[in-house]
Order: C-alpha cells, then structure tokens, then sequence
C-alpha cells in the first residue's frame, strides 16, 4: 500500500515530527511505502485564491502546486495526516491545504442536487499530539466535534469511509505520555491495512 503522510508543523523536530518517524519507519517495516508531504518545508501555500476560484469554478484548470498535490492524493491508496491540535482543529496551514486541493470535480462532485465524494482511499488515520487531557475532550464534546468536521465533514465527504482519528492528549506531561504515544503510532502503523470506519476512534 502506498500512504502519503501529510506533516502540518514548523518545526520538523517536534514530537509531531517524531509521530511520522515512527510512523514511516513501522509502515515501511510492514511493506508500505511511504510519500512524505511536509506542507512546512515544502513552502506549501495555504491561500485560497482568486486563481483556486476559477479553478473551482471550472473556468480554469488547477494551478501547477496544487495540481502536483492532487497528483500525489490520486497516486496514494491511503493517507495519514500529522498536526498538532491547535484551538480544537487541524493548524491552518493543512486547513489551506484542504481548501486548495480537494477542490470540486477532484474530490467531490454535484449529481441531482447532492454531493458525490470521488476520492477512494482505502483509508484515512489522523494522528493528533494534544496538551489538553482526553477528560476535556469528552466533557466539552470538542472530541465529537472533531470527528464532525474532519471525519465526516472533509473525508466522509470526499467518499472515504473508513477513518480513524489518533488524539493523543497531556503530550506534554511526560516523557512516559510521549513514549506511549510513540508505541501507539507505531501498533497504528504496522496494523494500518486494518479497517476501522468513518468516525472510529482511538485516545492513547
């Protein structure tokens, strides 16, 4: 299976940026291979313009940066997305990412007034350092909410069904919360062929 990884932080050695390590290393480990997008590193520009516009519109076609982009989602059989959970959402740079590259006629289309998700990867895991604990997530409902915007409001909505969420929350209370998030990264990894469906869950 080929996963293109997705890394939304600006610092390539943060322990979101050991998350991937430990995820690339394991996956490949398992026989996957691997296509790293570091949004960061790479200059990615997170700007919906007037240009994306036209291209949604259907008057142009998509840009040279964000066709590479599409190039590299249509080329995956899966993806896995890296990002520090920042004000209960995805950082703004991957926010962009989404905005530009899953665009109308490439990600999902219009039939008979309702929306068809086009993308068909065989699954979607997000793996999500936090500093809040997993008790302030369920109290407050910001977990569900979660899974309403991203699970099933971006990819649901695209057409993948089977995506799982990693929140690994209290990432900065301890050098043994990190390494249990590690372990669990890399179990996620070498048992990514398994399904888990749209919304699935997984606190480490």
């Amino acid at each position: 299976m080929k996963i293109l990884a997705v890394l939304a932080h600006p610092n390539r050695n943060s322990f979101t940026g050991a998350l991937l390590d430990e995820f690339t290393t394991s996956a490949q480990s398992a026989g996957h291979s691997i296509d790293i997008a570091d949004l960061y590193t790479e200059g990615f520009d997170p700007r919906f313009n007037m240009a994306d516009i036209a291209h949604y519109e259907g008057r142009a076609d998509a840009s040279t940066e964000v066709a590479a982009e599409q190039k590299r989602v249509i080329e995956a059989d899966a993806m896995a997305f890296f990002f520090p959970v920042w004000w209960w959402s995805m950082p703004a740079i991957l926010k962009g990412w989404v905005d530009r590259v899953f665009t109308s006629g490439f990600a999902f289309t219009y039939e008979g007034g309702s929306s068809v998700g086009l993308l068909k990867h065989g699954k979607v895991a997000l793996f999500c350092p936090a500093a809040s604990g997993q008790g302030l997530y369920r109290r407050y409902g910001y977990h569900g909410a979660f899974q309403r915007q991203i699970d099933a409001g971006i990819f649901g909505y695209c057409g993948i069904i089977n995506v799982e969420t990693h929140i690994l929350p209290d990432v900065d209370a301890s050098e043994e919360a990190r390494a249990k998030h590690l372990a669990h990264t890399r179990n996620a990894a070498l048992s990514f062929e398994k399904t888990g469906g749209l919304g699935s869950d997984a606190f480490c």
